[in-house]
C-alpha cells in the first residue's frame, strides 16, 4: 500500500509534524523567550533573552560568551532547557522521515511504531525544555518583577510546537489502530 492509499488521518499527522517541528526550531533558535519593557519619564527600554543570547533594545550579546568578552558560565537549566528543545527538534525531524516511510510501507508495523514513538517524543523533549525553563522563571523573578518580566512568544512557538507534535503523534496512532 502505497502513499495515495494510505489513511487520511496518517497524511494529516505528516503534515503537522513539520509544523510542530518548525515552530520549536524558530522557538528554540529567537531571544524572547522572556522580555520586559521598562517605561521610566518617557523613555522606553526593552530587554529580551533566549536561550542563546540576550538583547538590550537592539543590542545582543551571545550567553556563552558574556558581555564585554567575559566568559560566563551558562546555567544549568539553560544547558538543560537546549538540550531538551535540541532533542525535541531532532525527533521531529527524523519522525517526520519515518512517518513517510511508514506510510509508503503500510504493511511494516516496527516502522509504524516509530511513527508514533518519535513526535510524542519530540512533545515530550518540548514541554520538558519549557517546563525547566519556565520552573526556572517562576522560582528565580521576584513577584514583584512578574507584573513586568514576561515568557514571551518563542516561549510560547516552543510549546505550540510540542503540543502539534503531540497531535500528530495522537493522529497516527489512531490511523494505526484503524488500520
Amino acid at each position: 500500500m502505497g502513499f495515495s492509499e494510505s489513511h487520511i488521518l496518517s497524511k494529516v499527522a505528516l503534515a503537522c509534524l513539520p509544523i510542530g517541528c518548525l515552530f520549536v526550531i524558530i522557538g528554540t533558535a529567537t531571544d524572547n523567550w522572556y522580555s520586559y519593557t521598562l517605561d521610566s519619564l518617557g523613555v522606553s527600554q526593552s530587554y529580551s533573552s533566549g536561550l542563546w543570547k540576550v538583547c538590550f533594545e537592539s543590542i545582543c550579546a551571545s550567553i556563552d560568551e558574556g558581555v564585554a568578552g567575559l566568559r560566563v558560565t551558562v546555567p544549568a537549566y539553560m544547558q538543560a532547557t537546549r538540550v531538551f528543545a535540541i532533542l525535541s527538534i531532532l525527533l521531529a525531524a527524523g519522525g517526520t522521515t519515518v512517518m513517510v516511510l511508514a506510510i509508503i510501507r503500510n504493511e511494516y508495523k516496527p516502522l509504524q511504531i516509530f511513527a508514533i514513538v518519535a513526535p510524542a517524543c519530540a512533545a515530550l523533549c518540548a514541554f520538558i525544555a519549557v517546563a525547566v525553563y519556565g520552573g526556572e522563571y517562576e522560582s528565580n523573578i521576584p513577584a514583584v518583577a512578574k507584573q513586568l518580566i514576561k515568557l514571551s512568544w518563542s516561549f510560547a512557538l516552543t510549546v505550540v510546537g510540542g503540543f502539534i507534535d503531540a497531535f500528530s503523534a495522537v493522529l497516527f496512532s489512531v490511523s494505526f489502530f484503524k488500520s
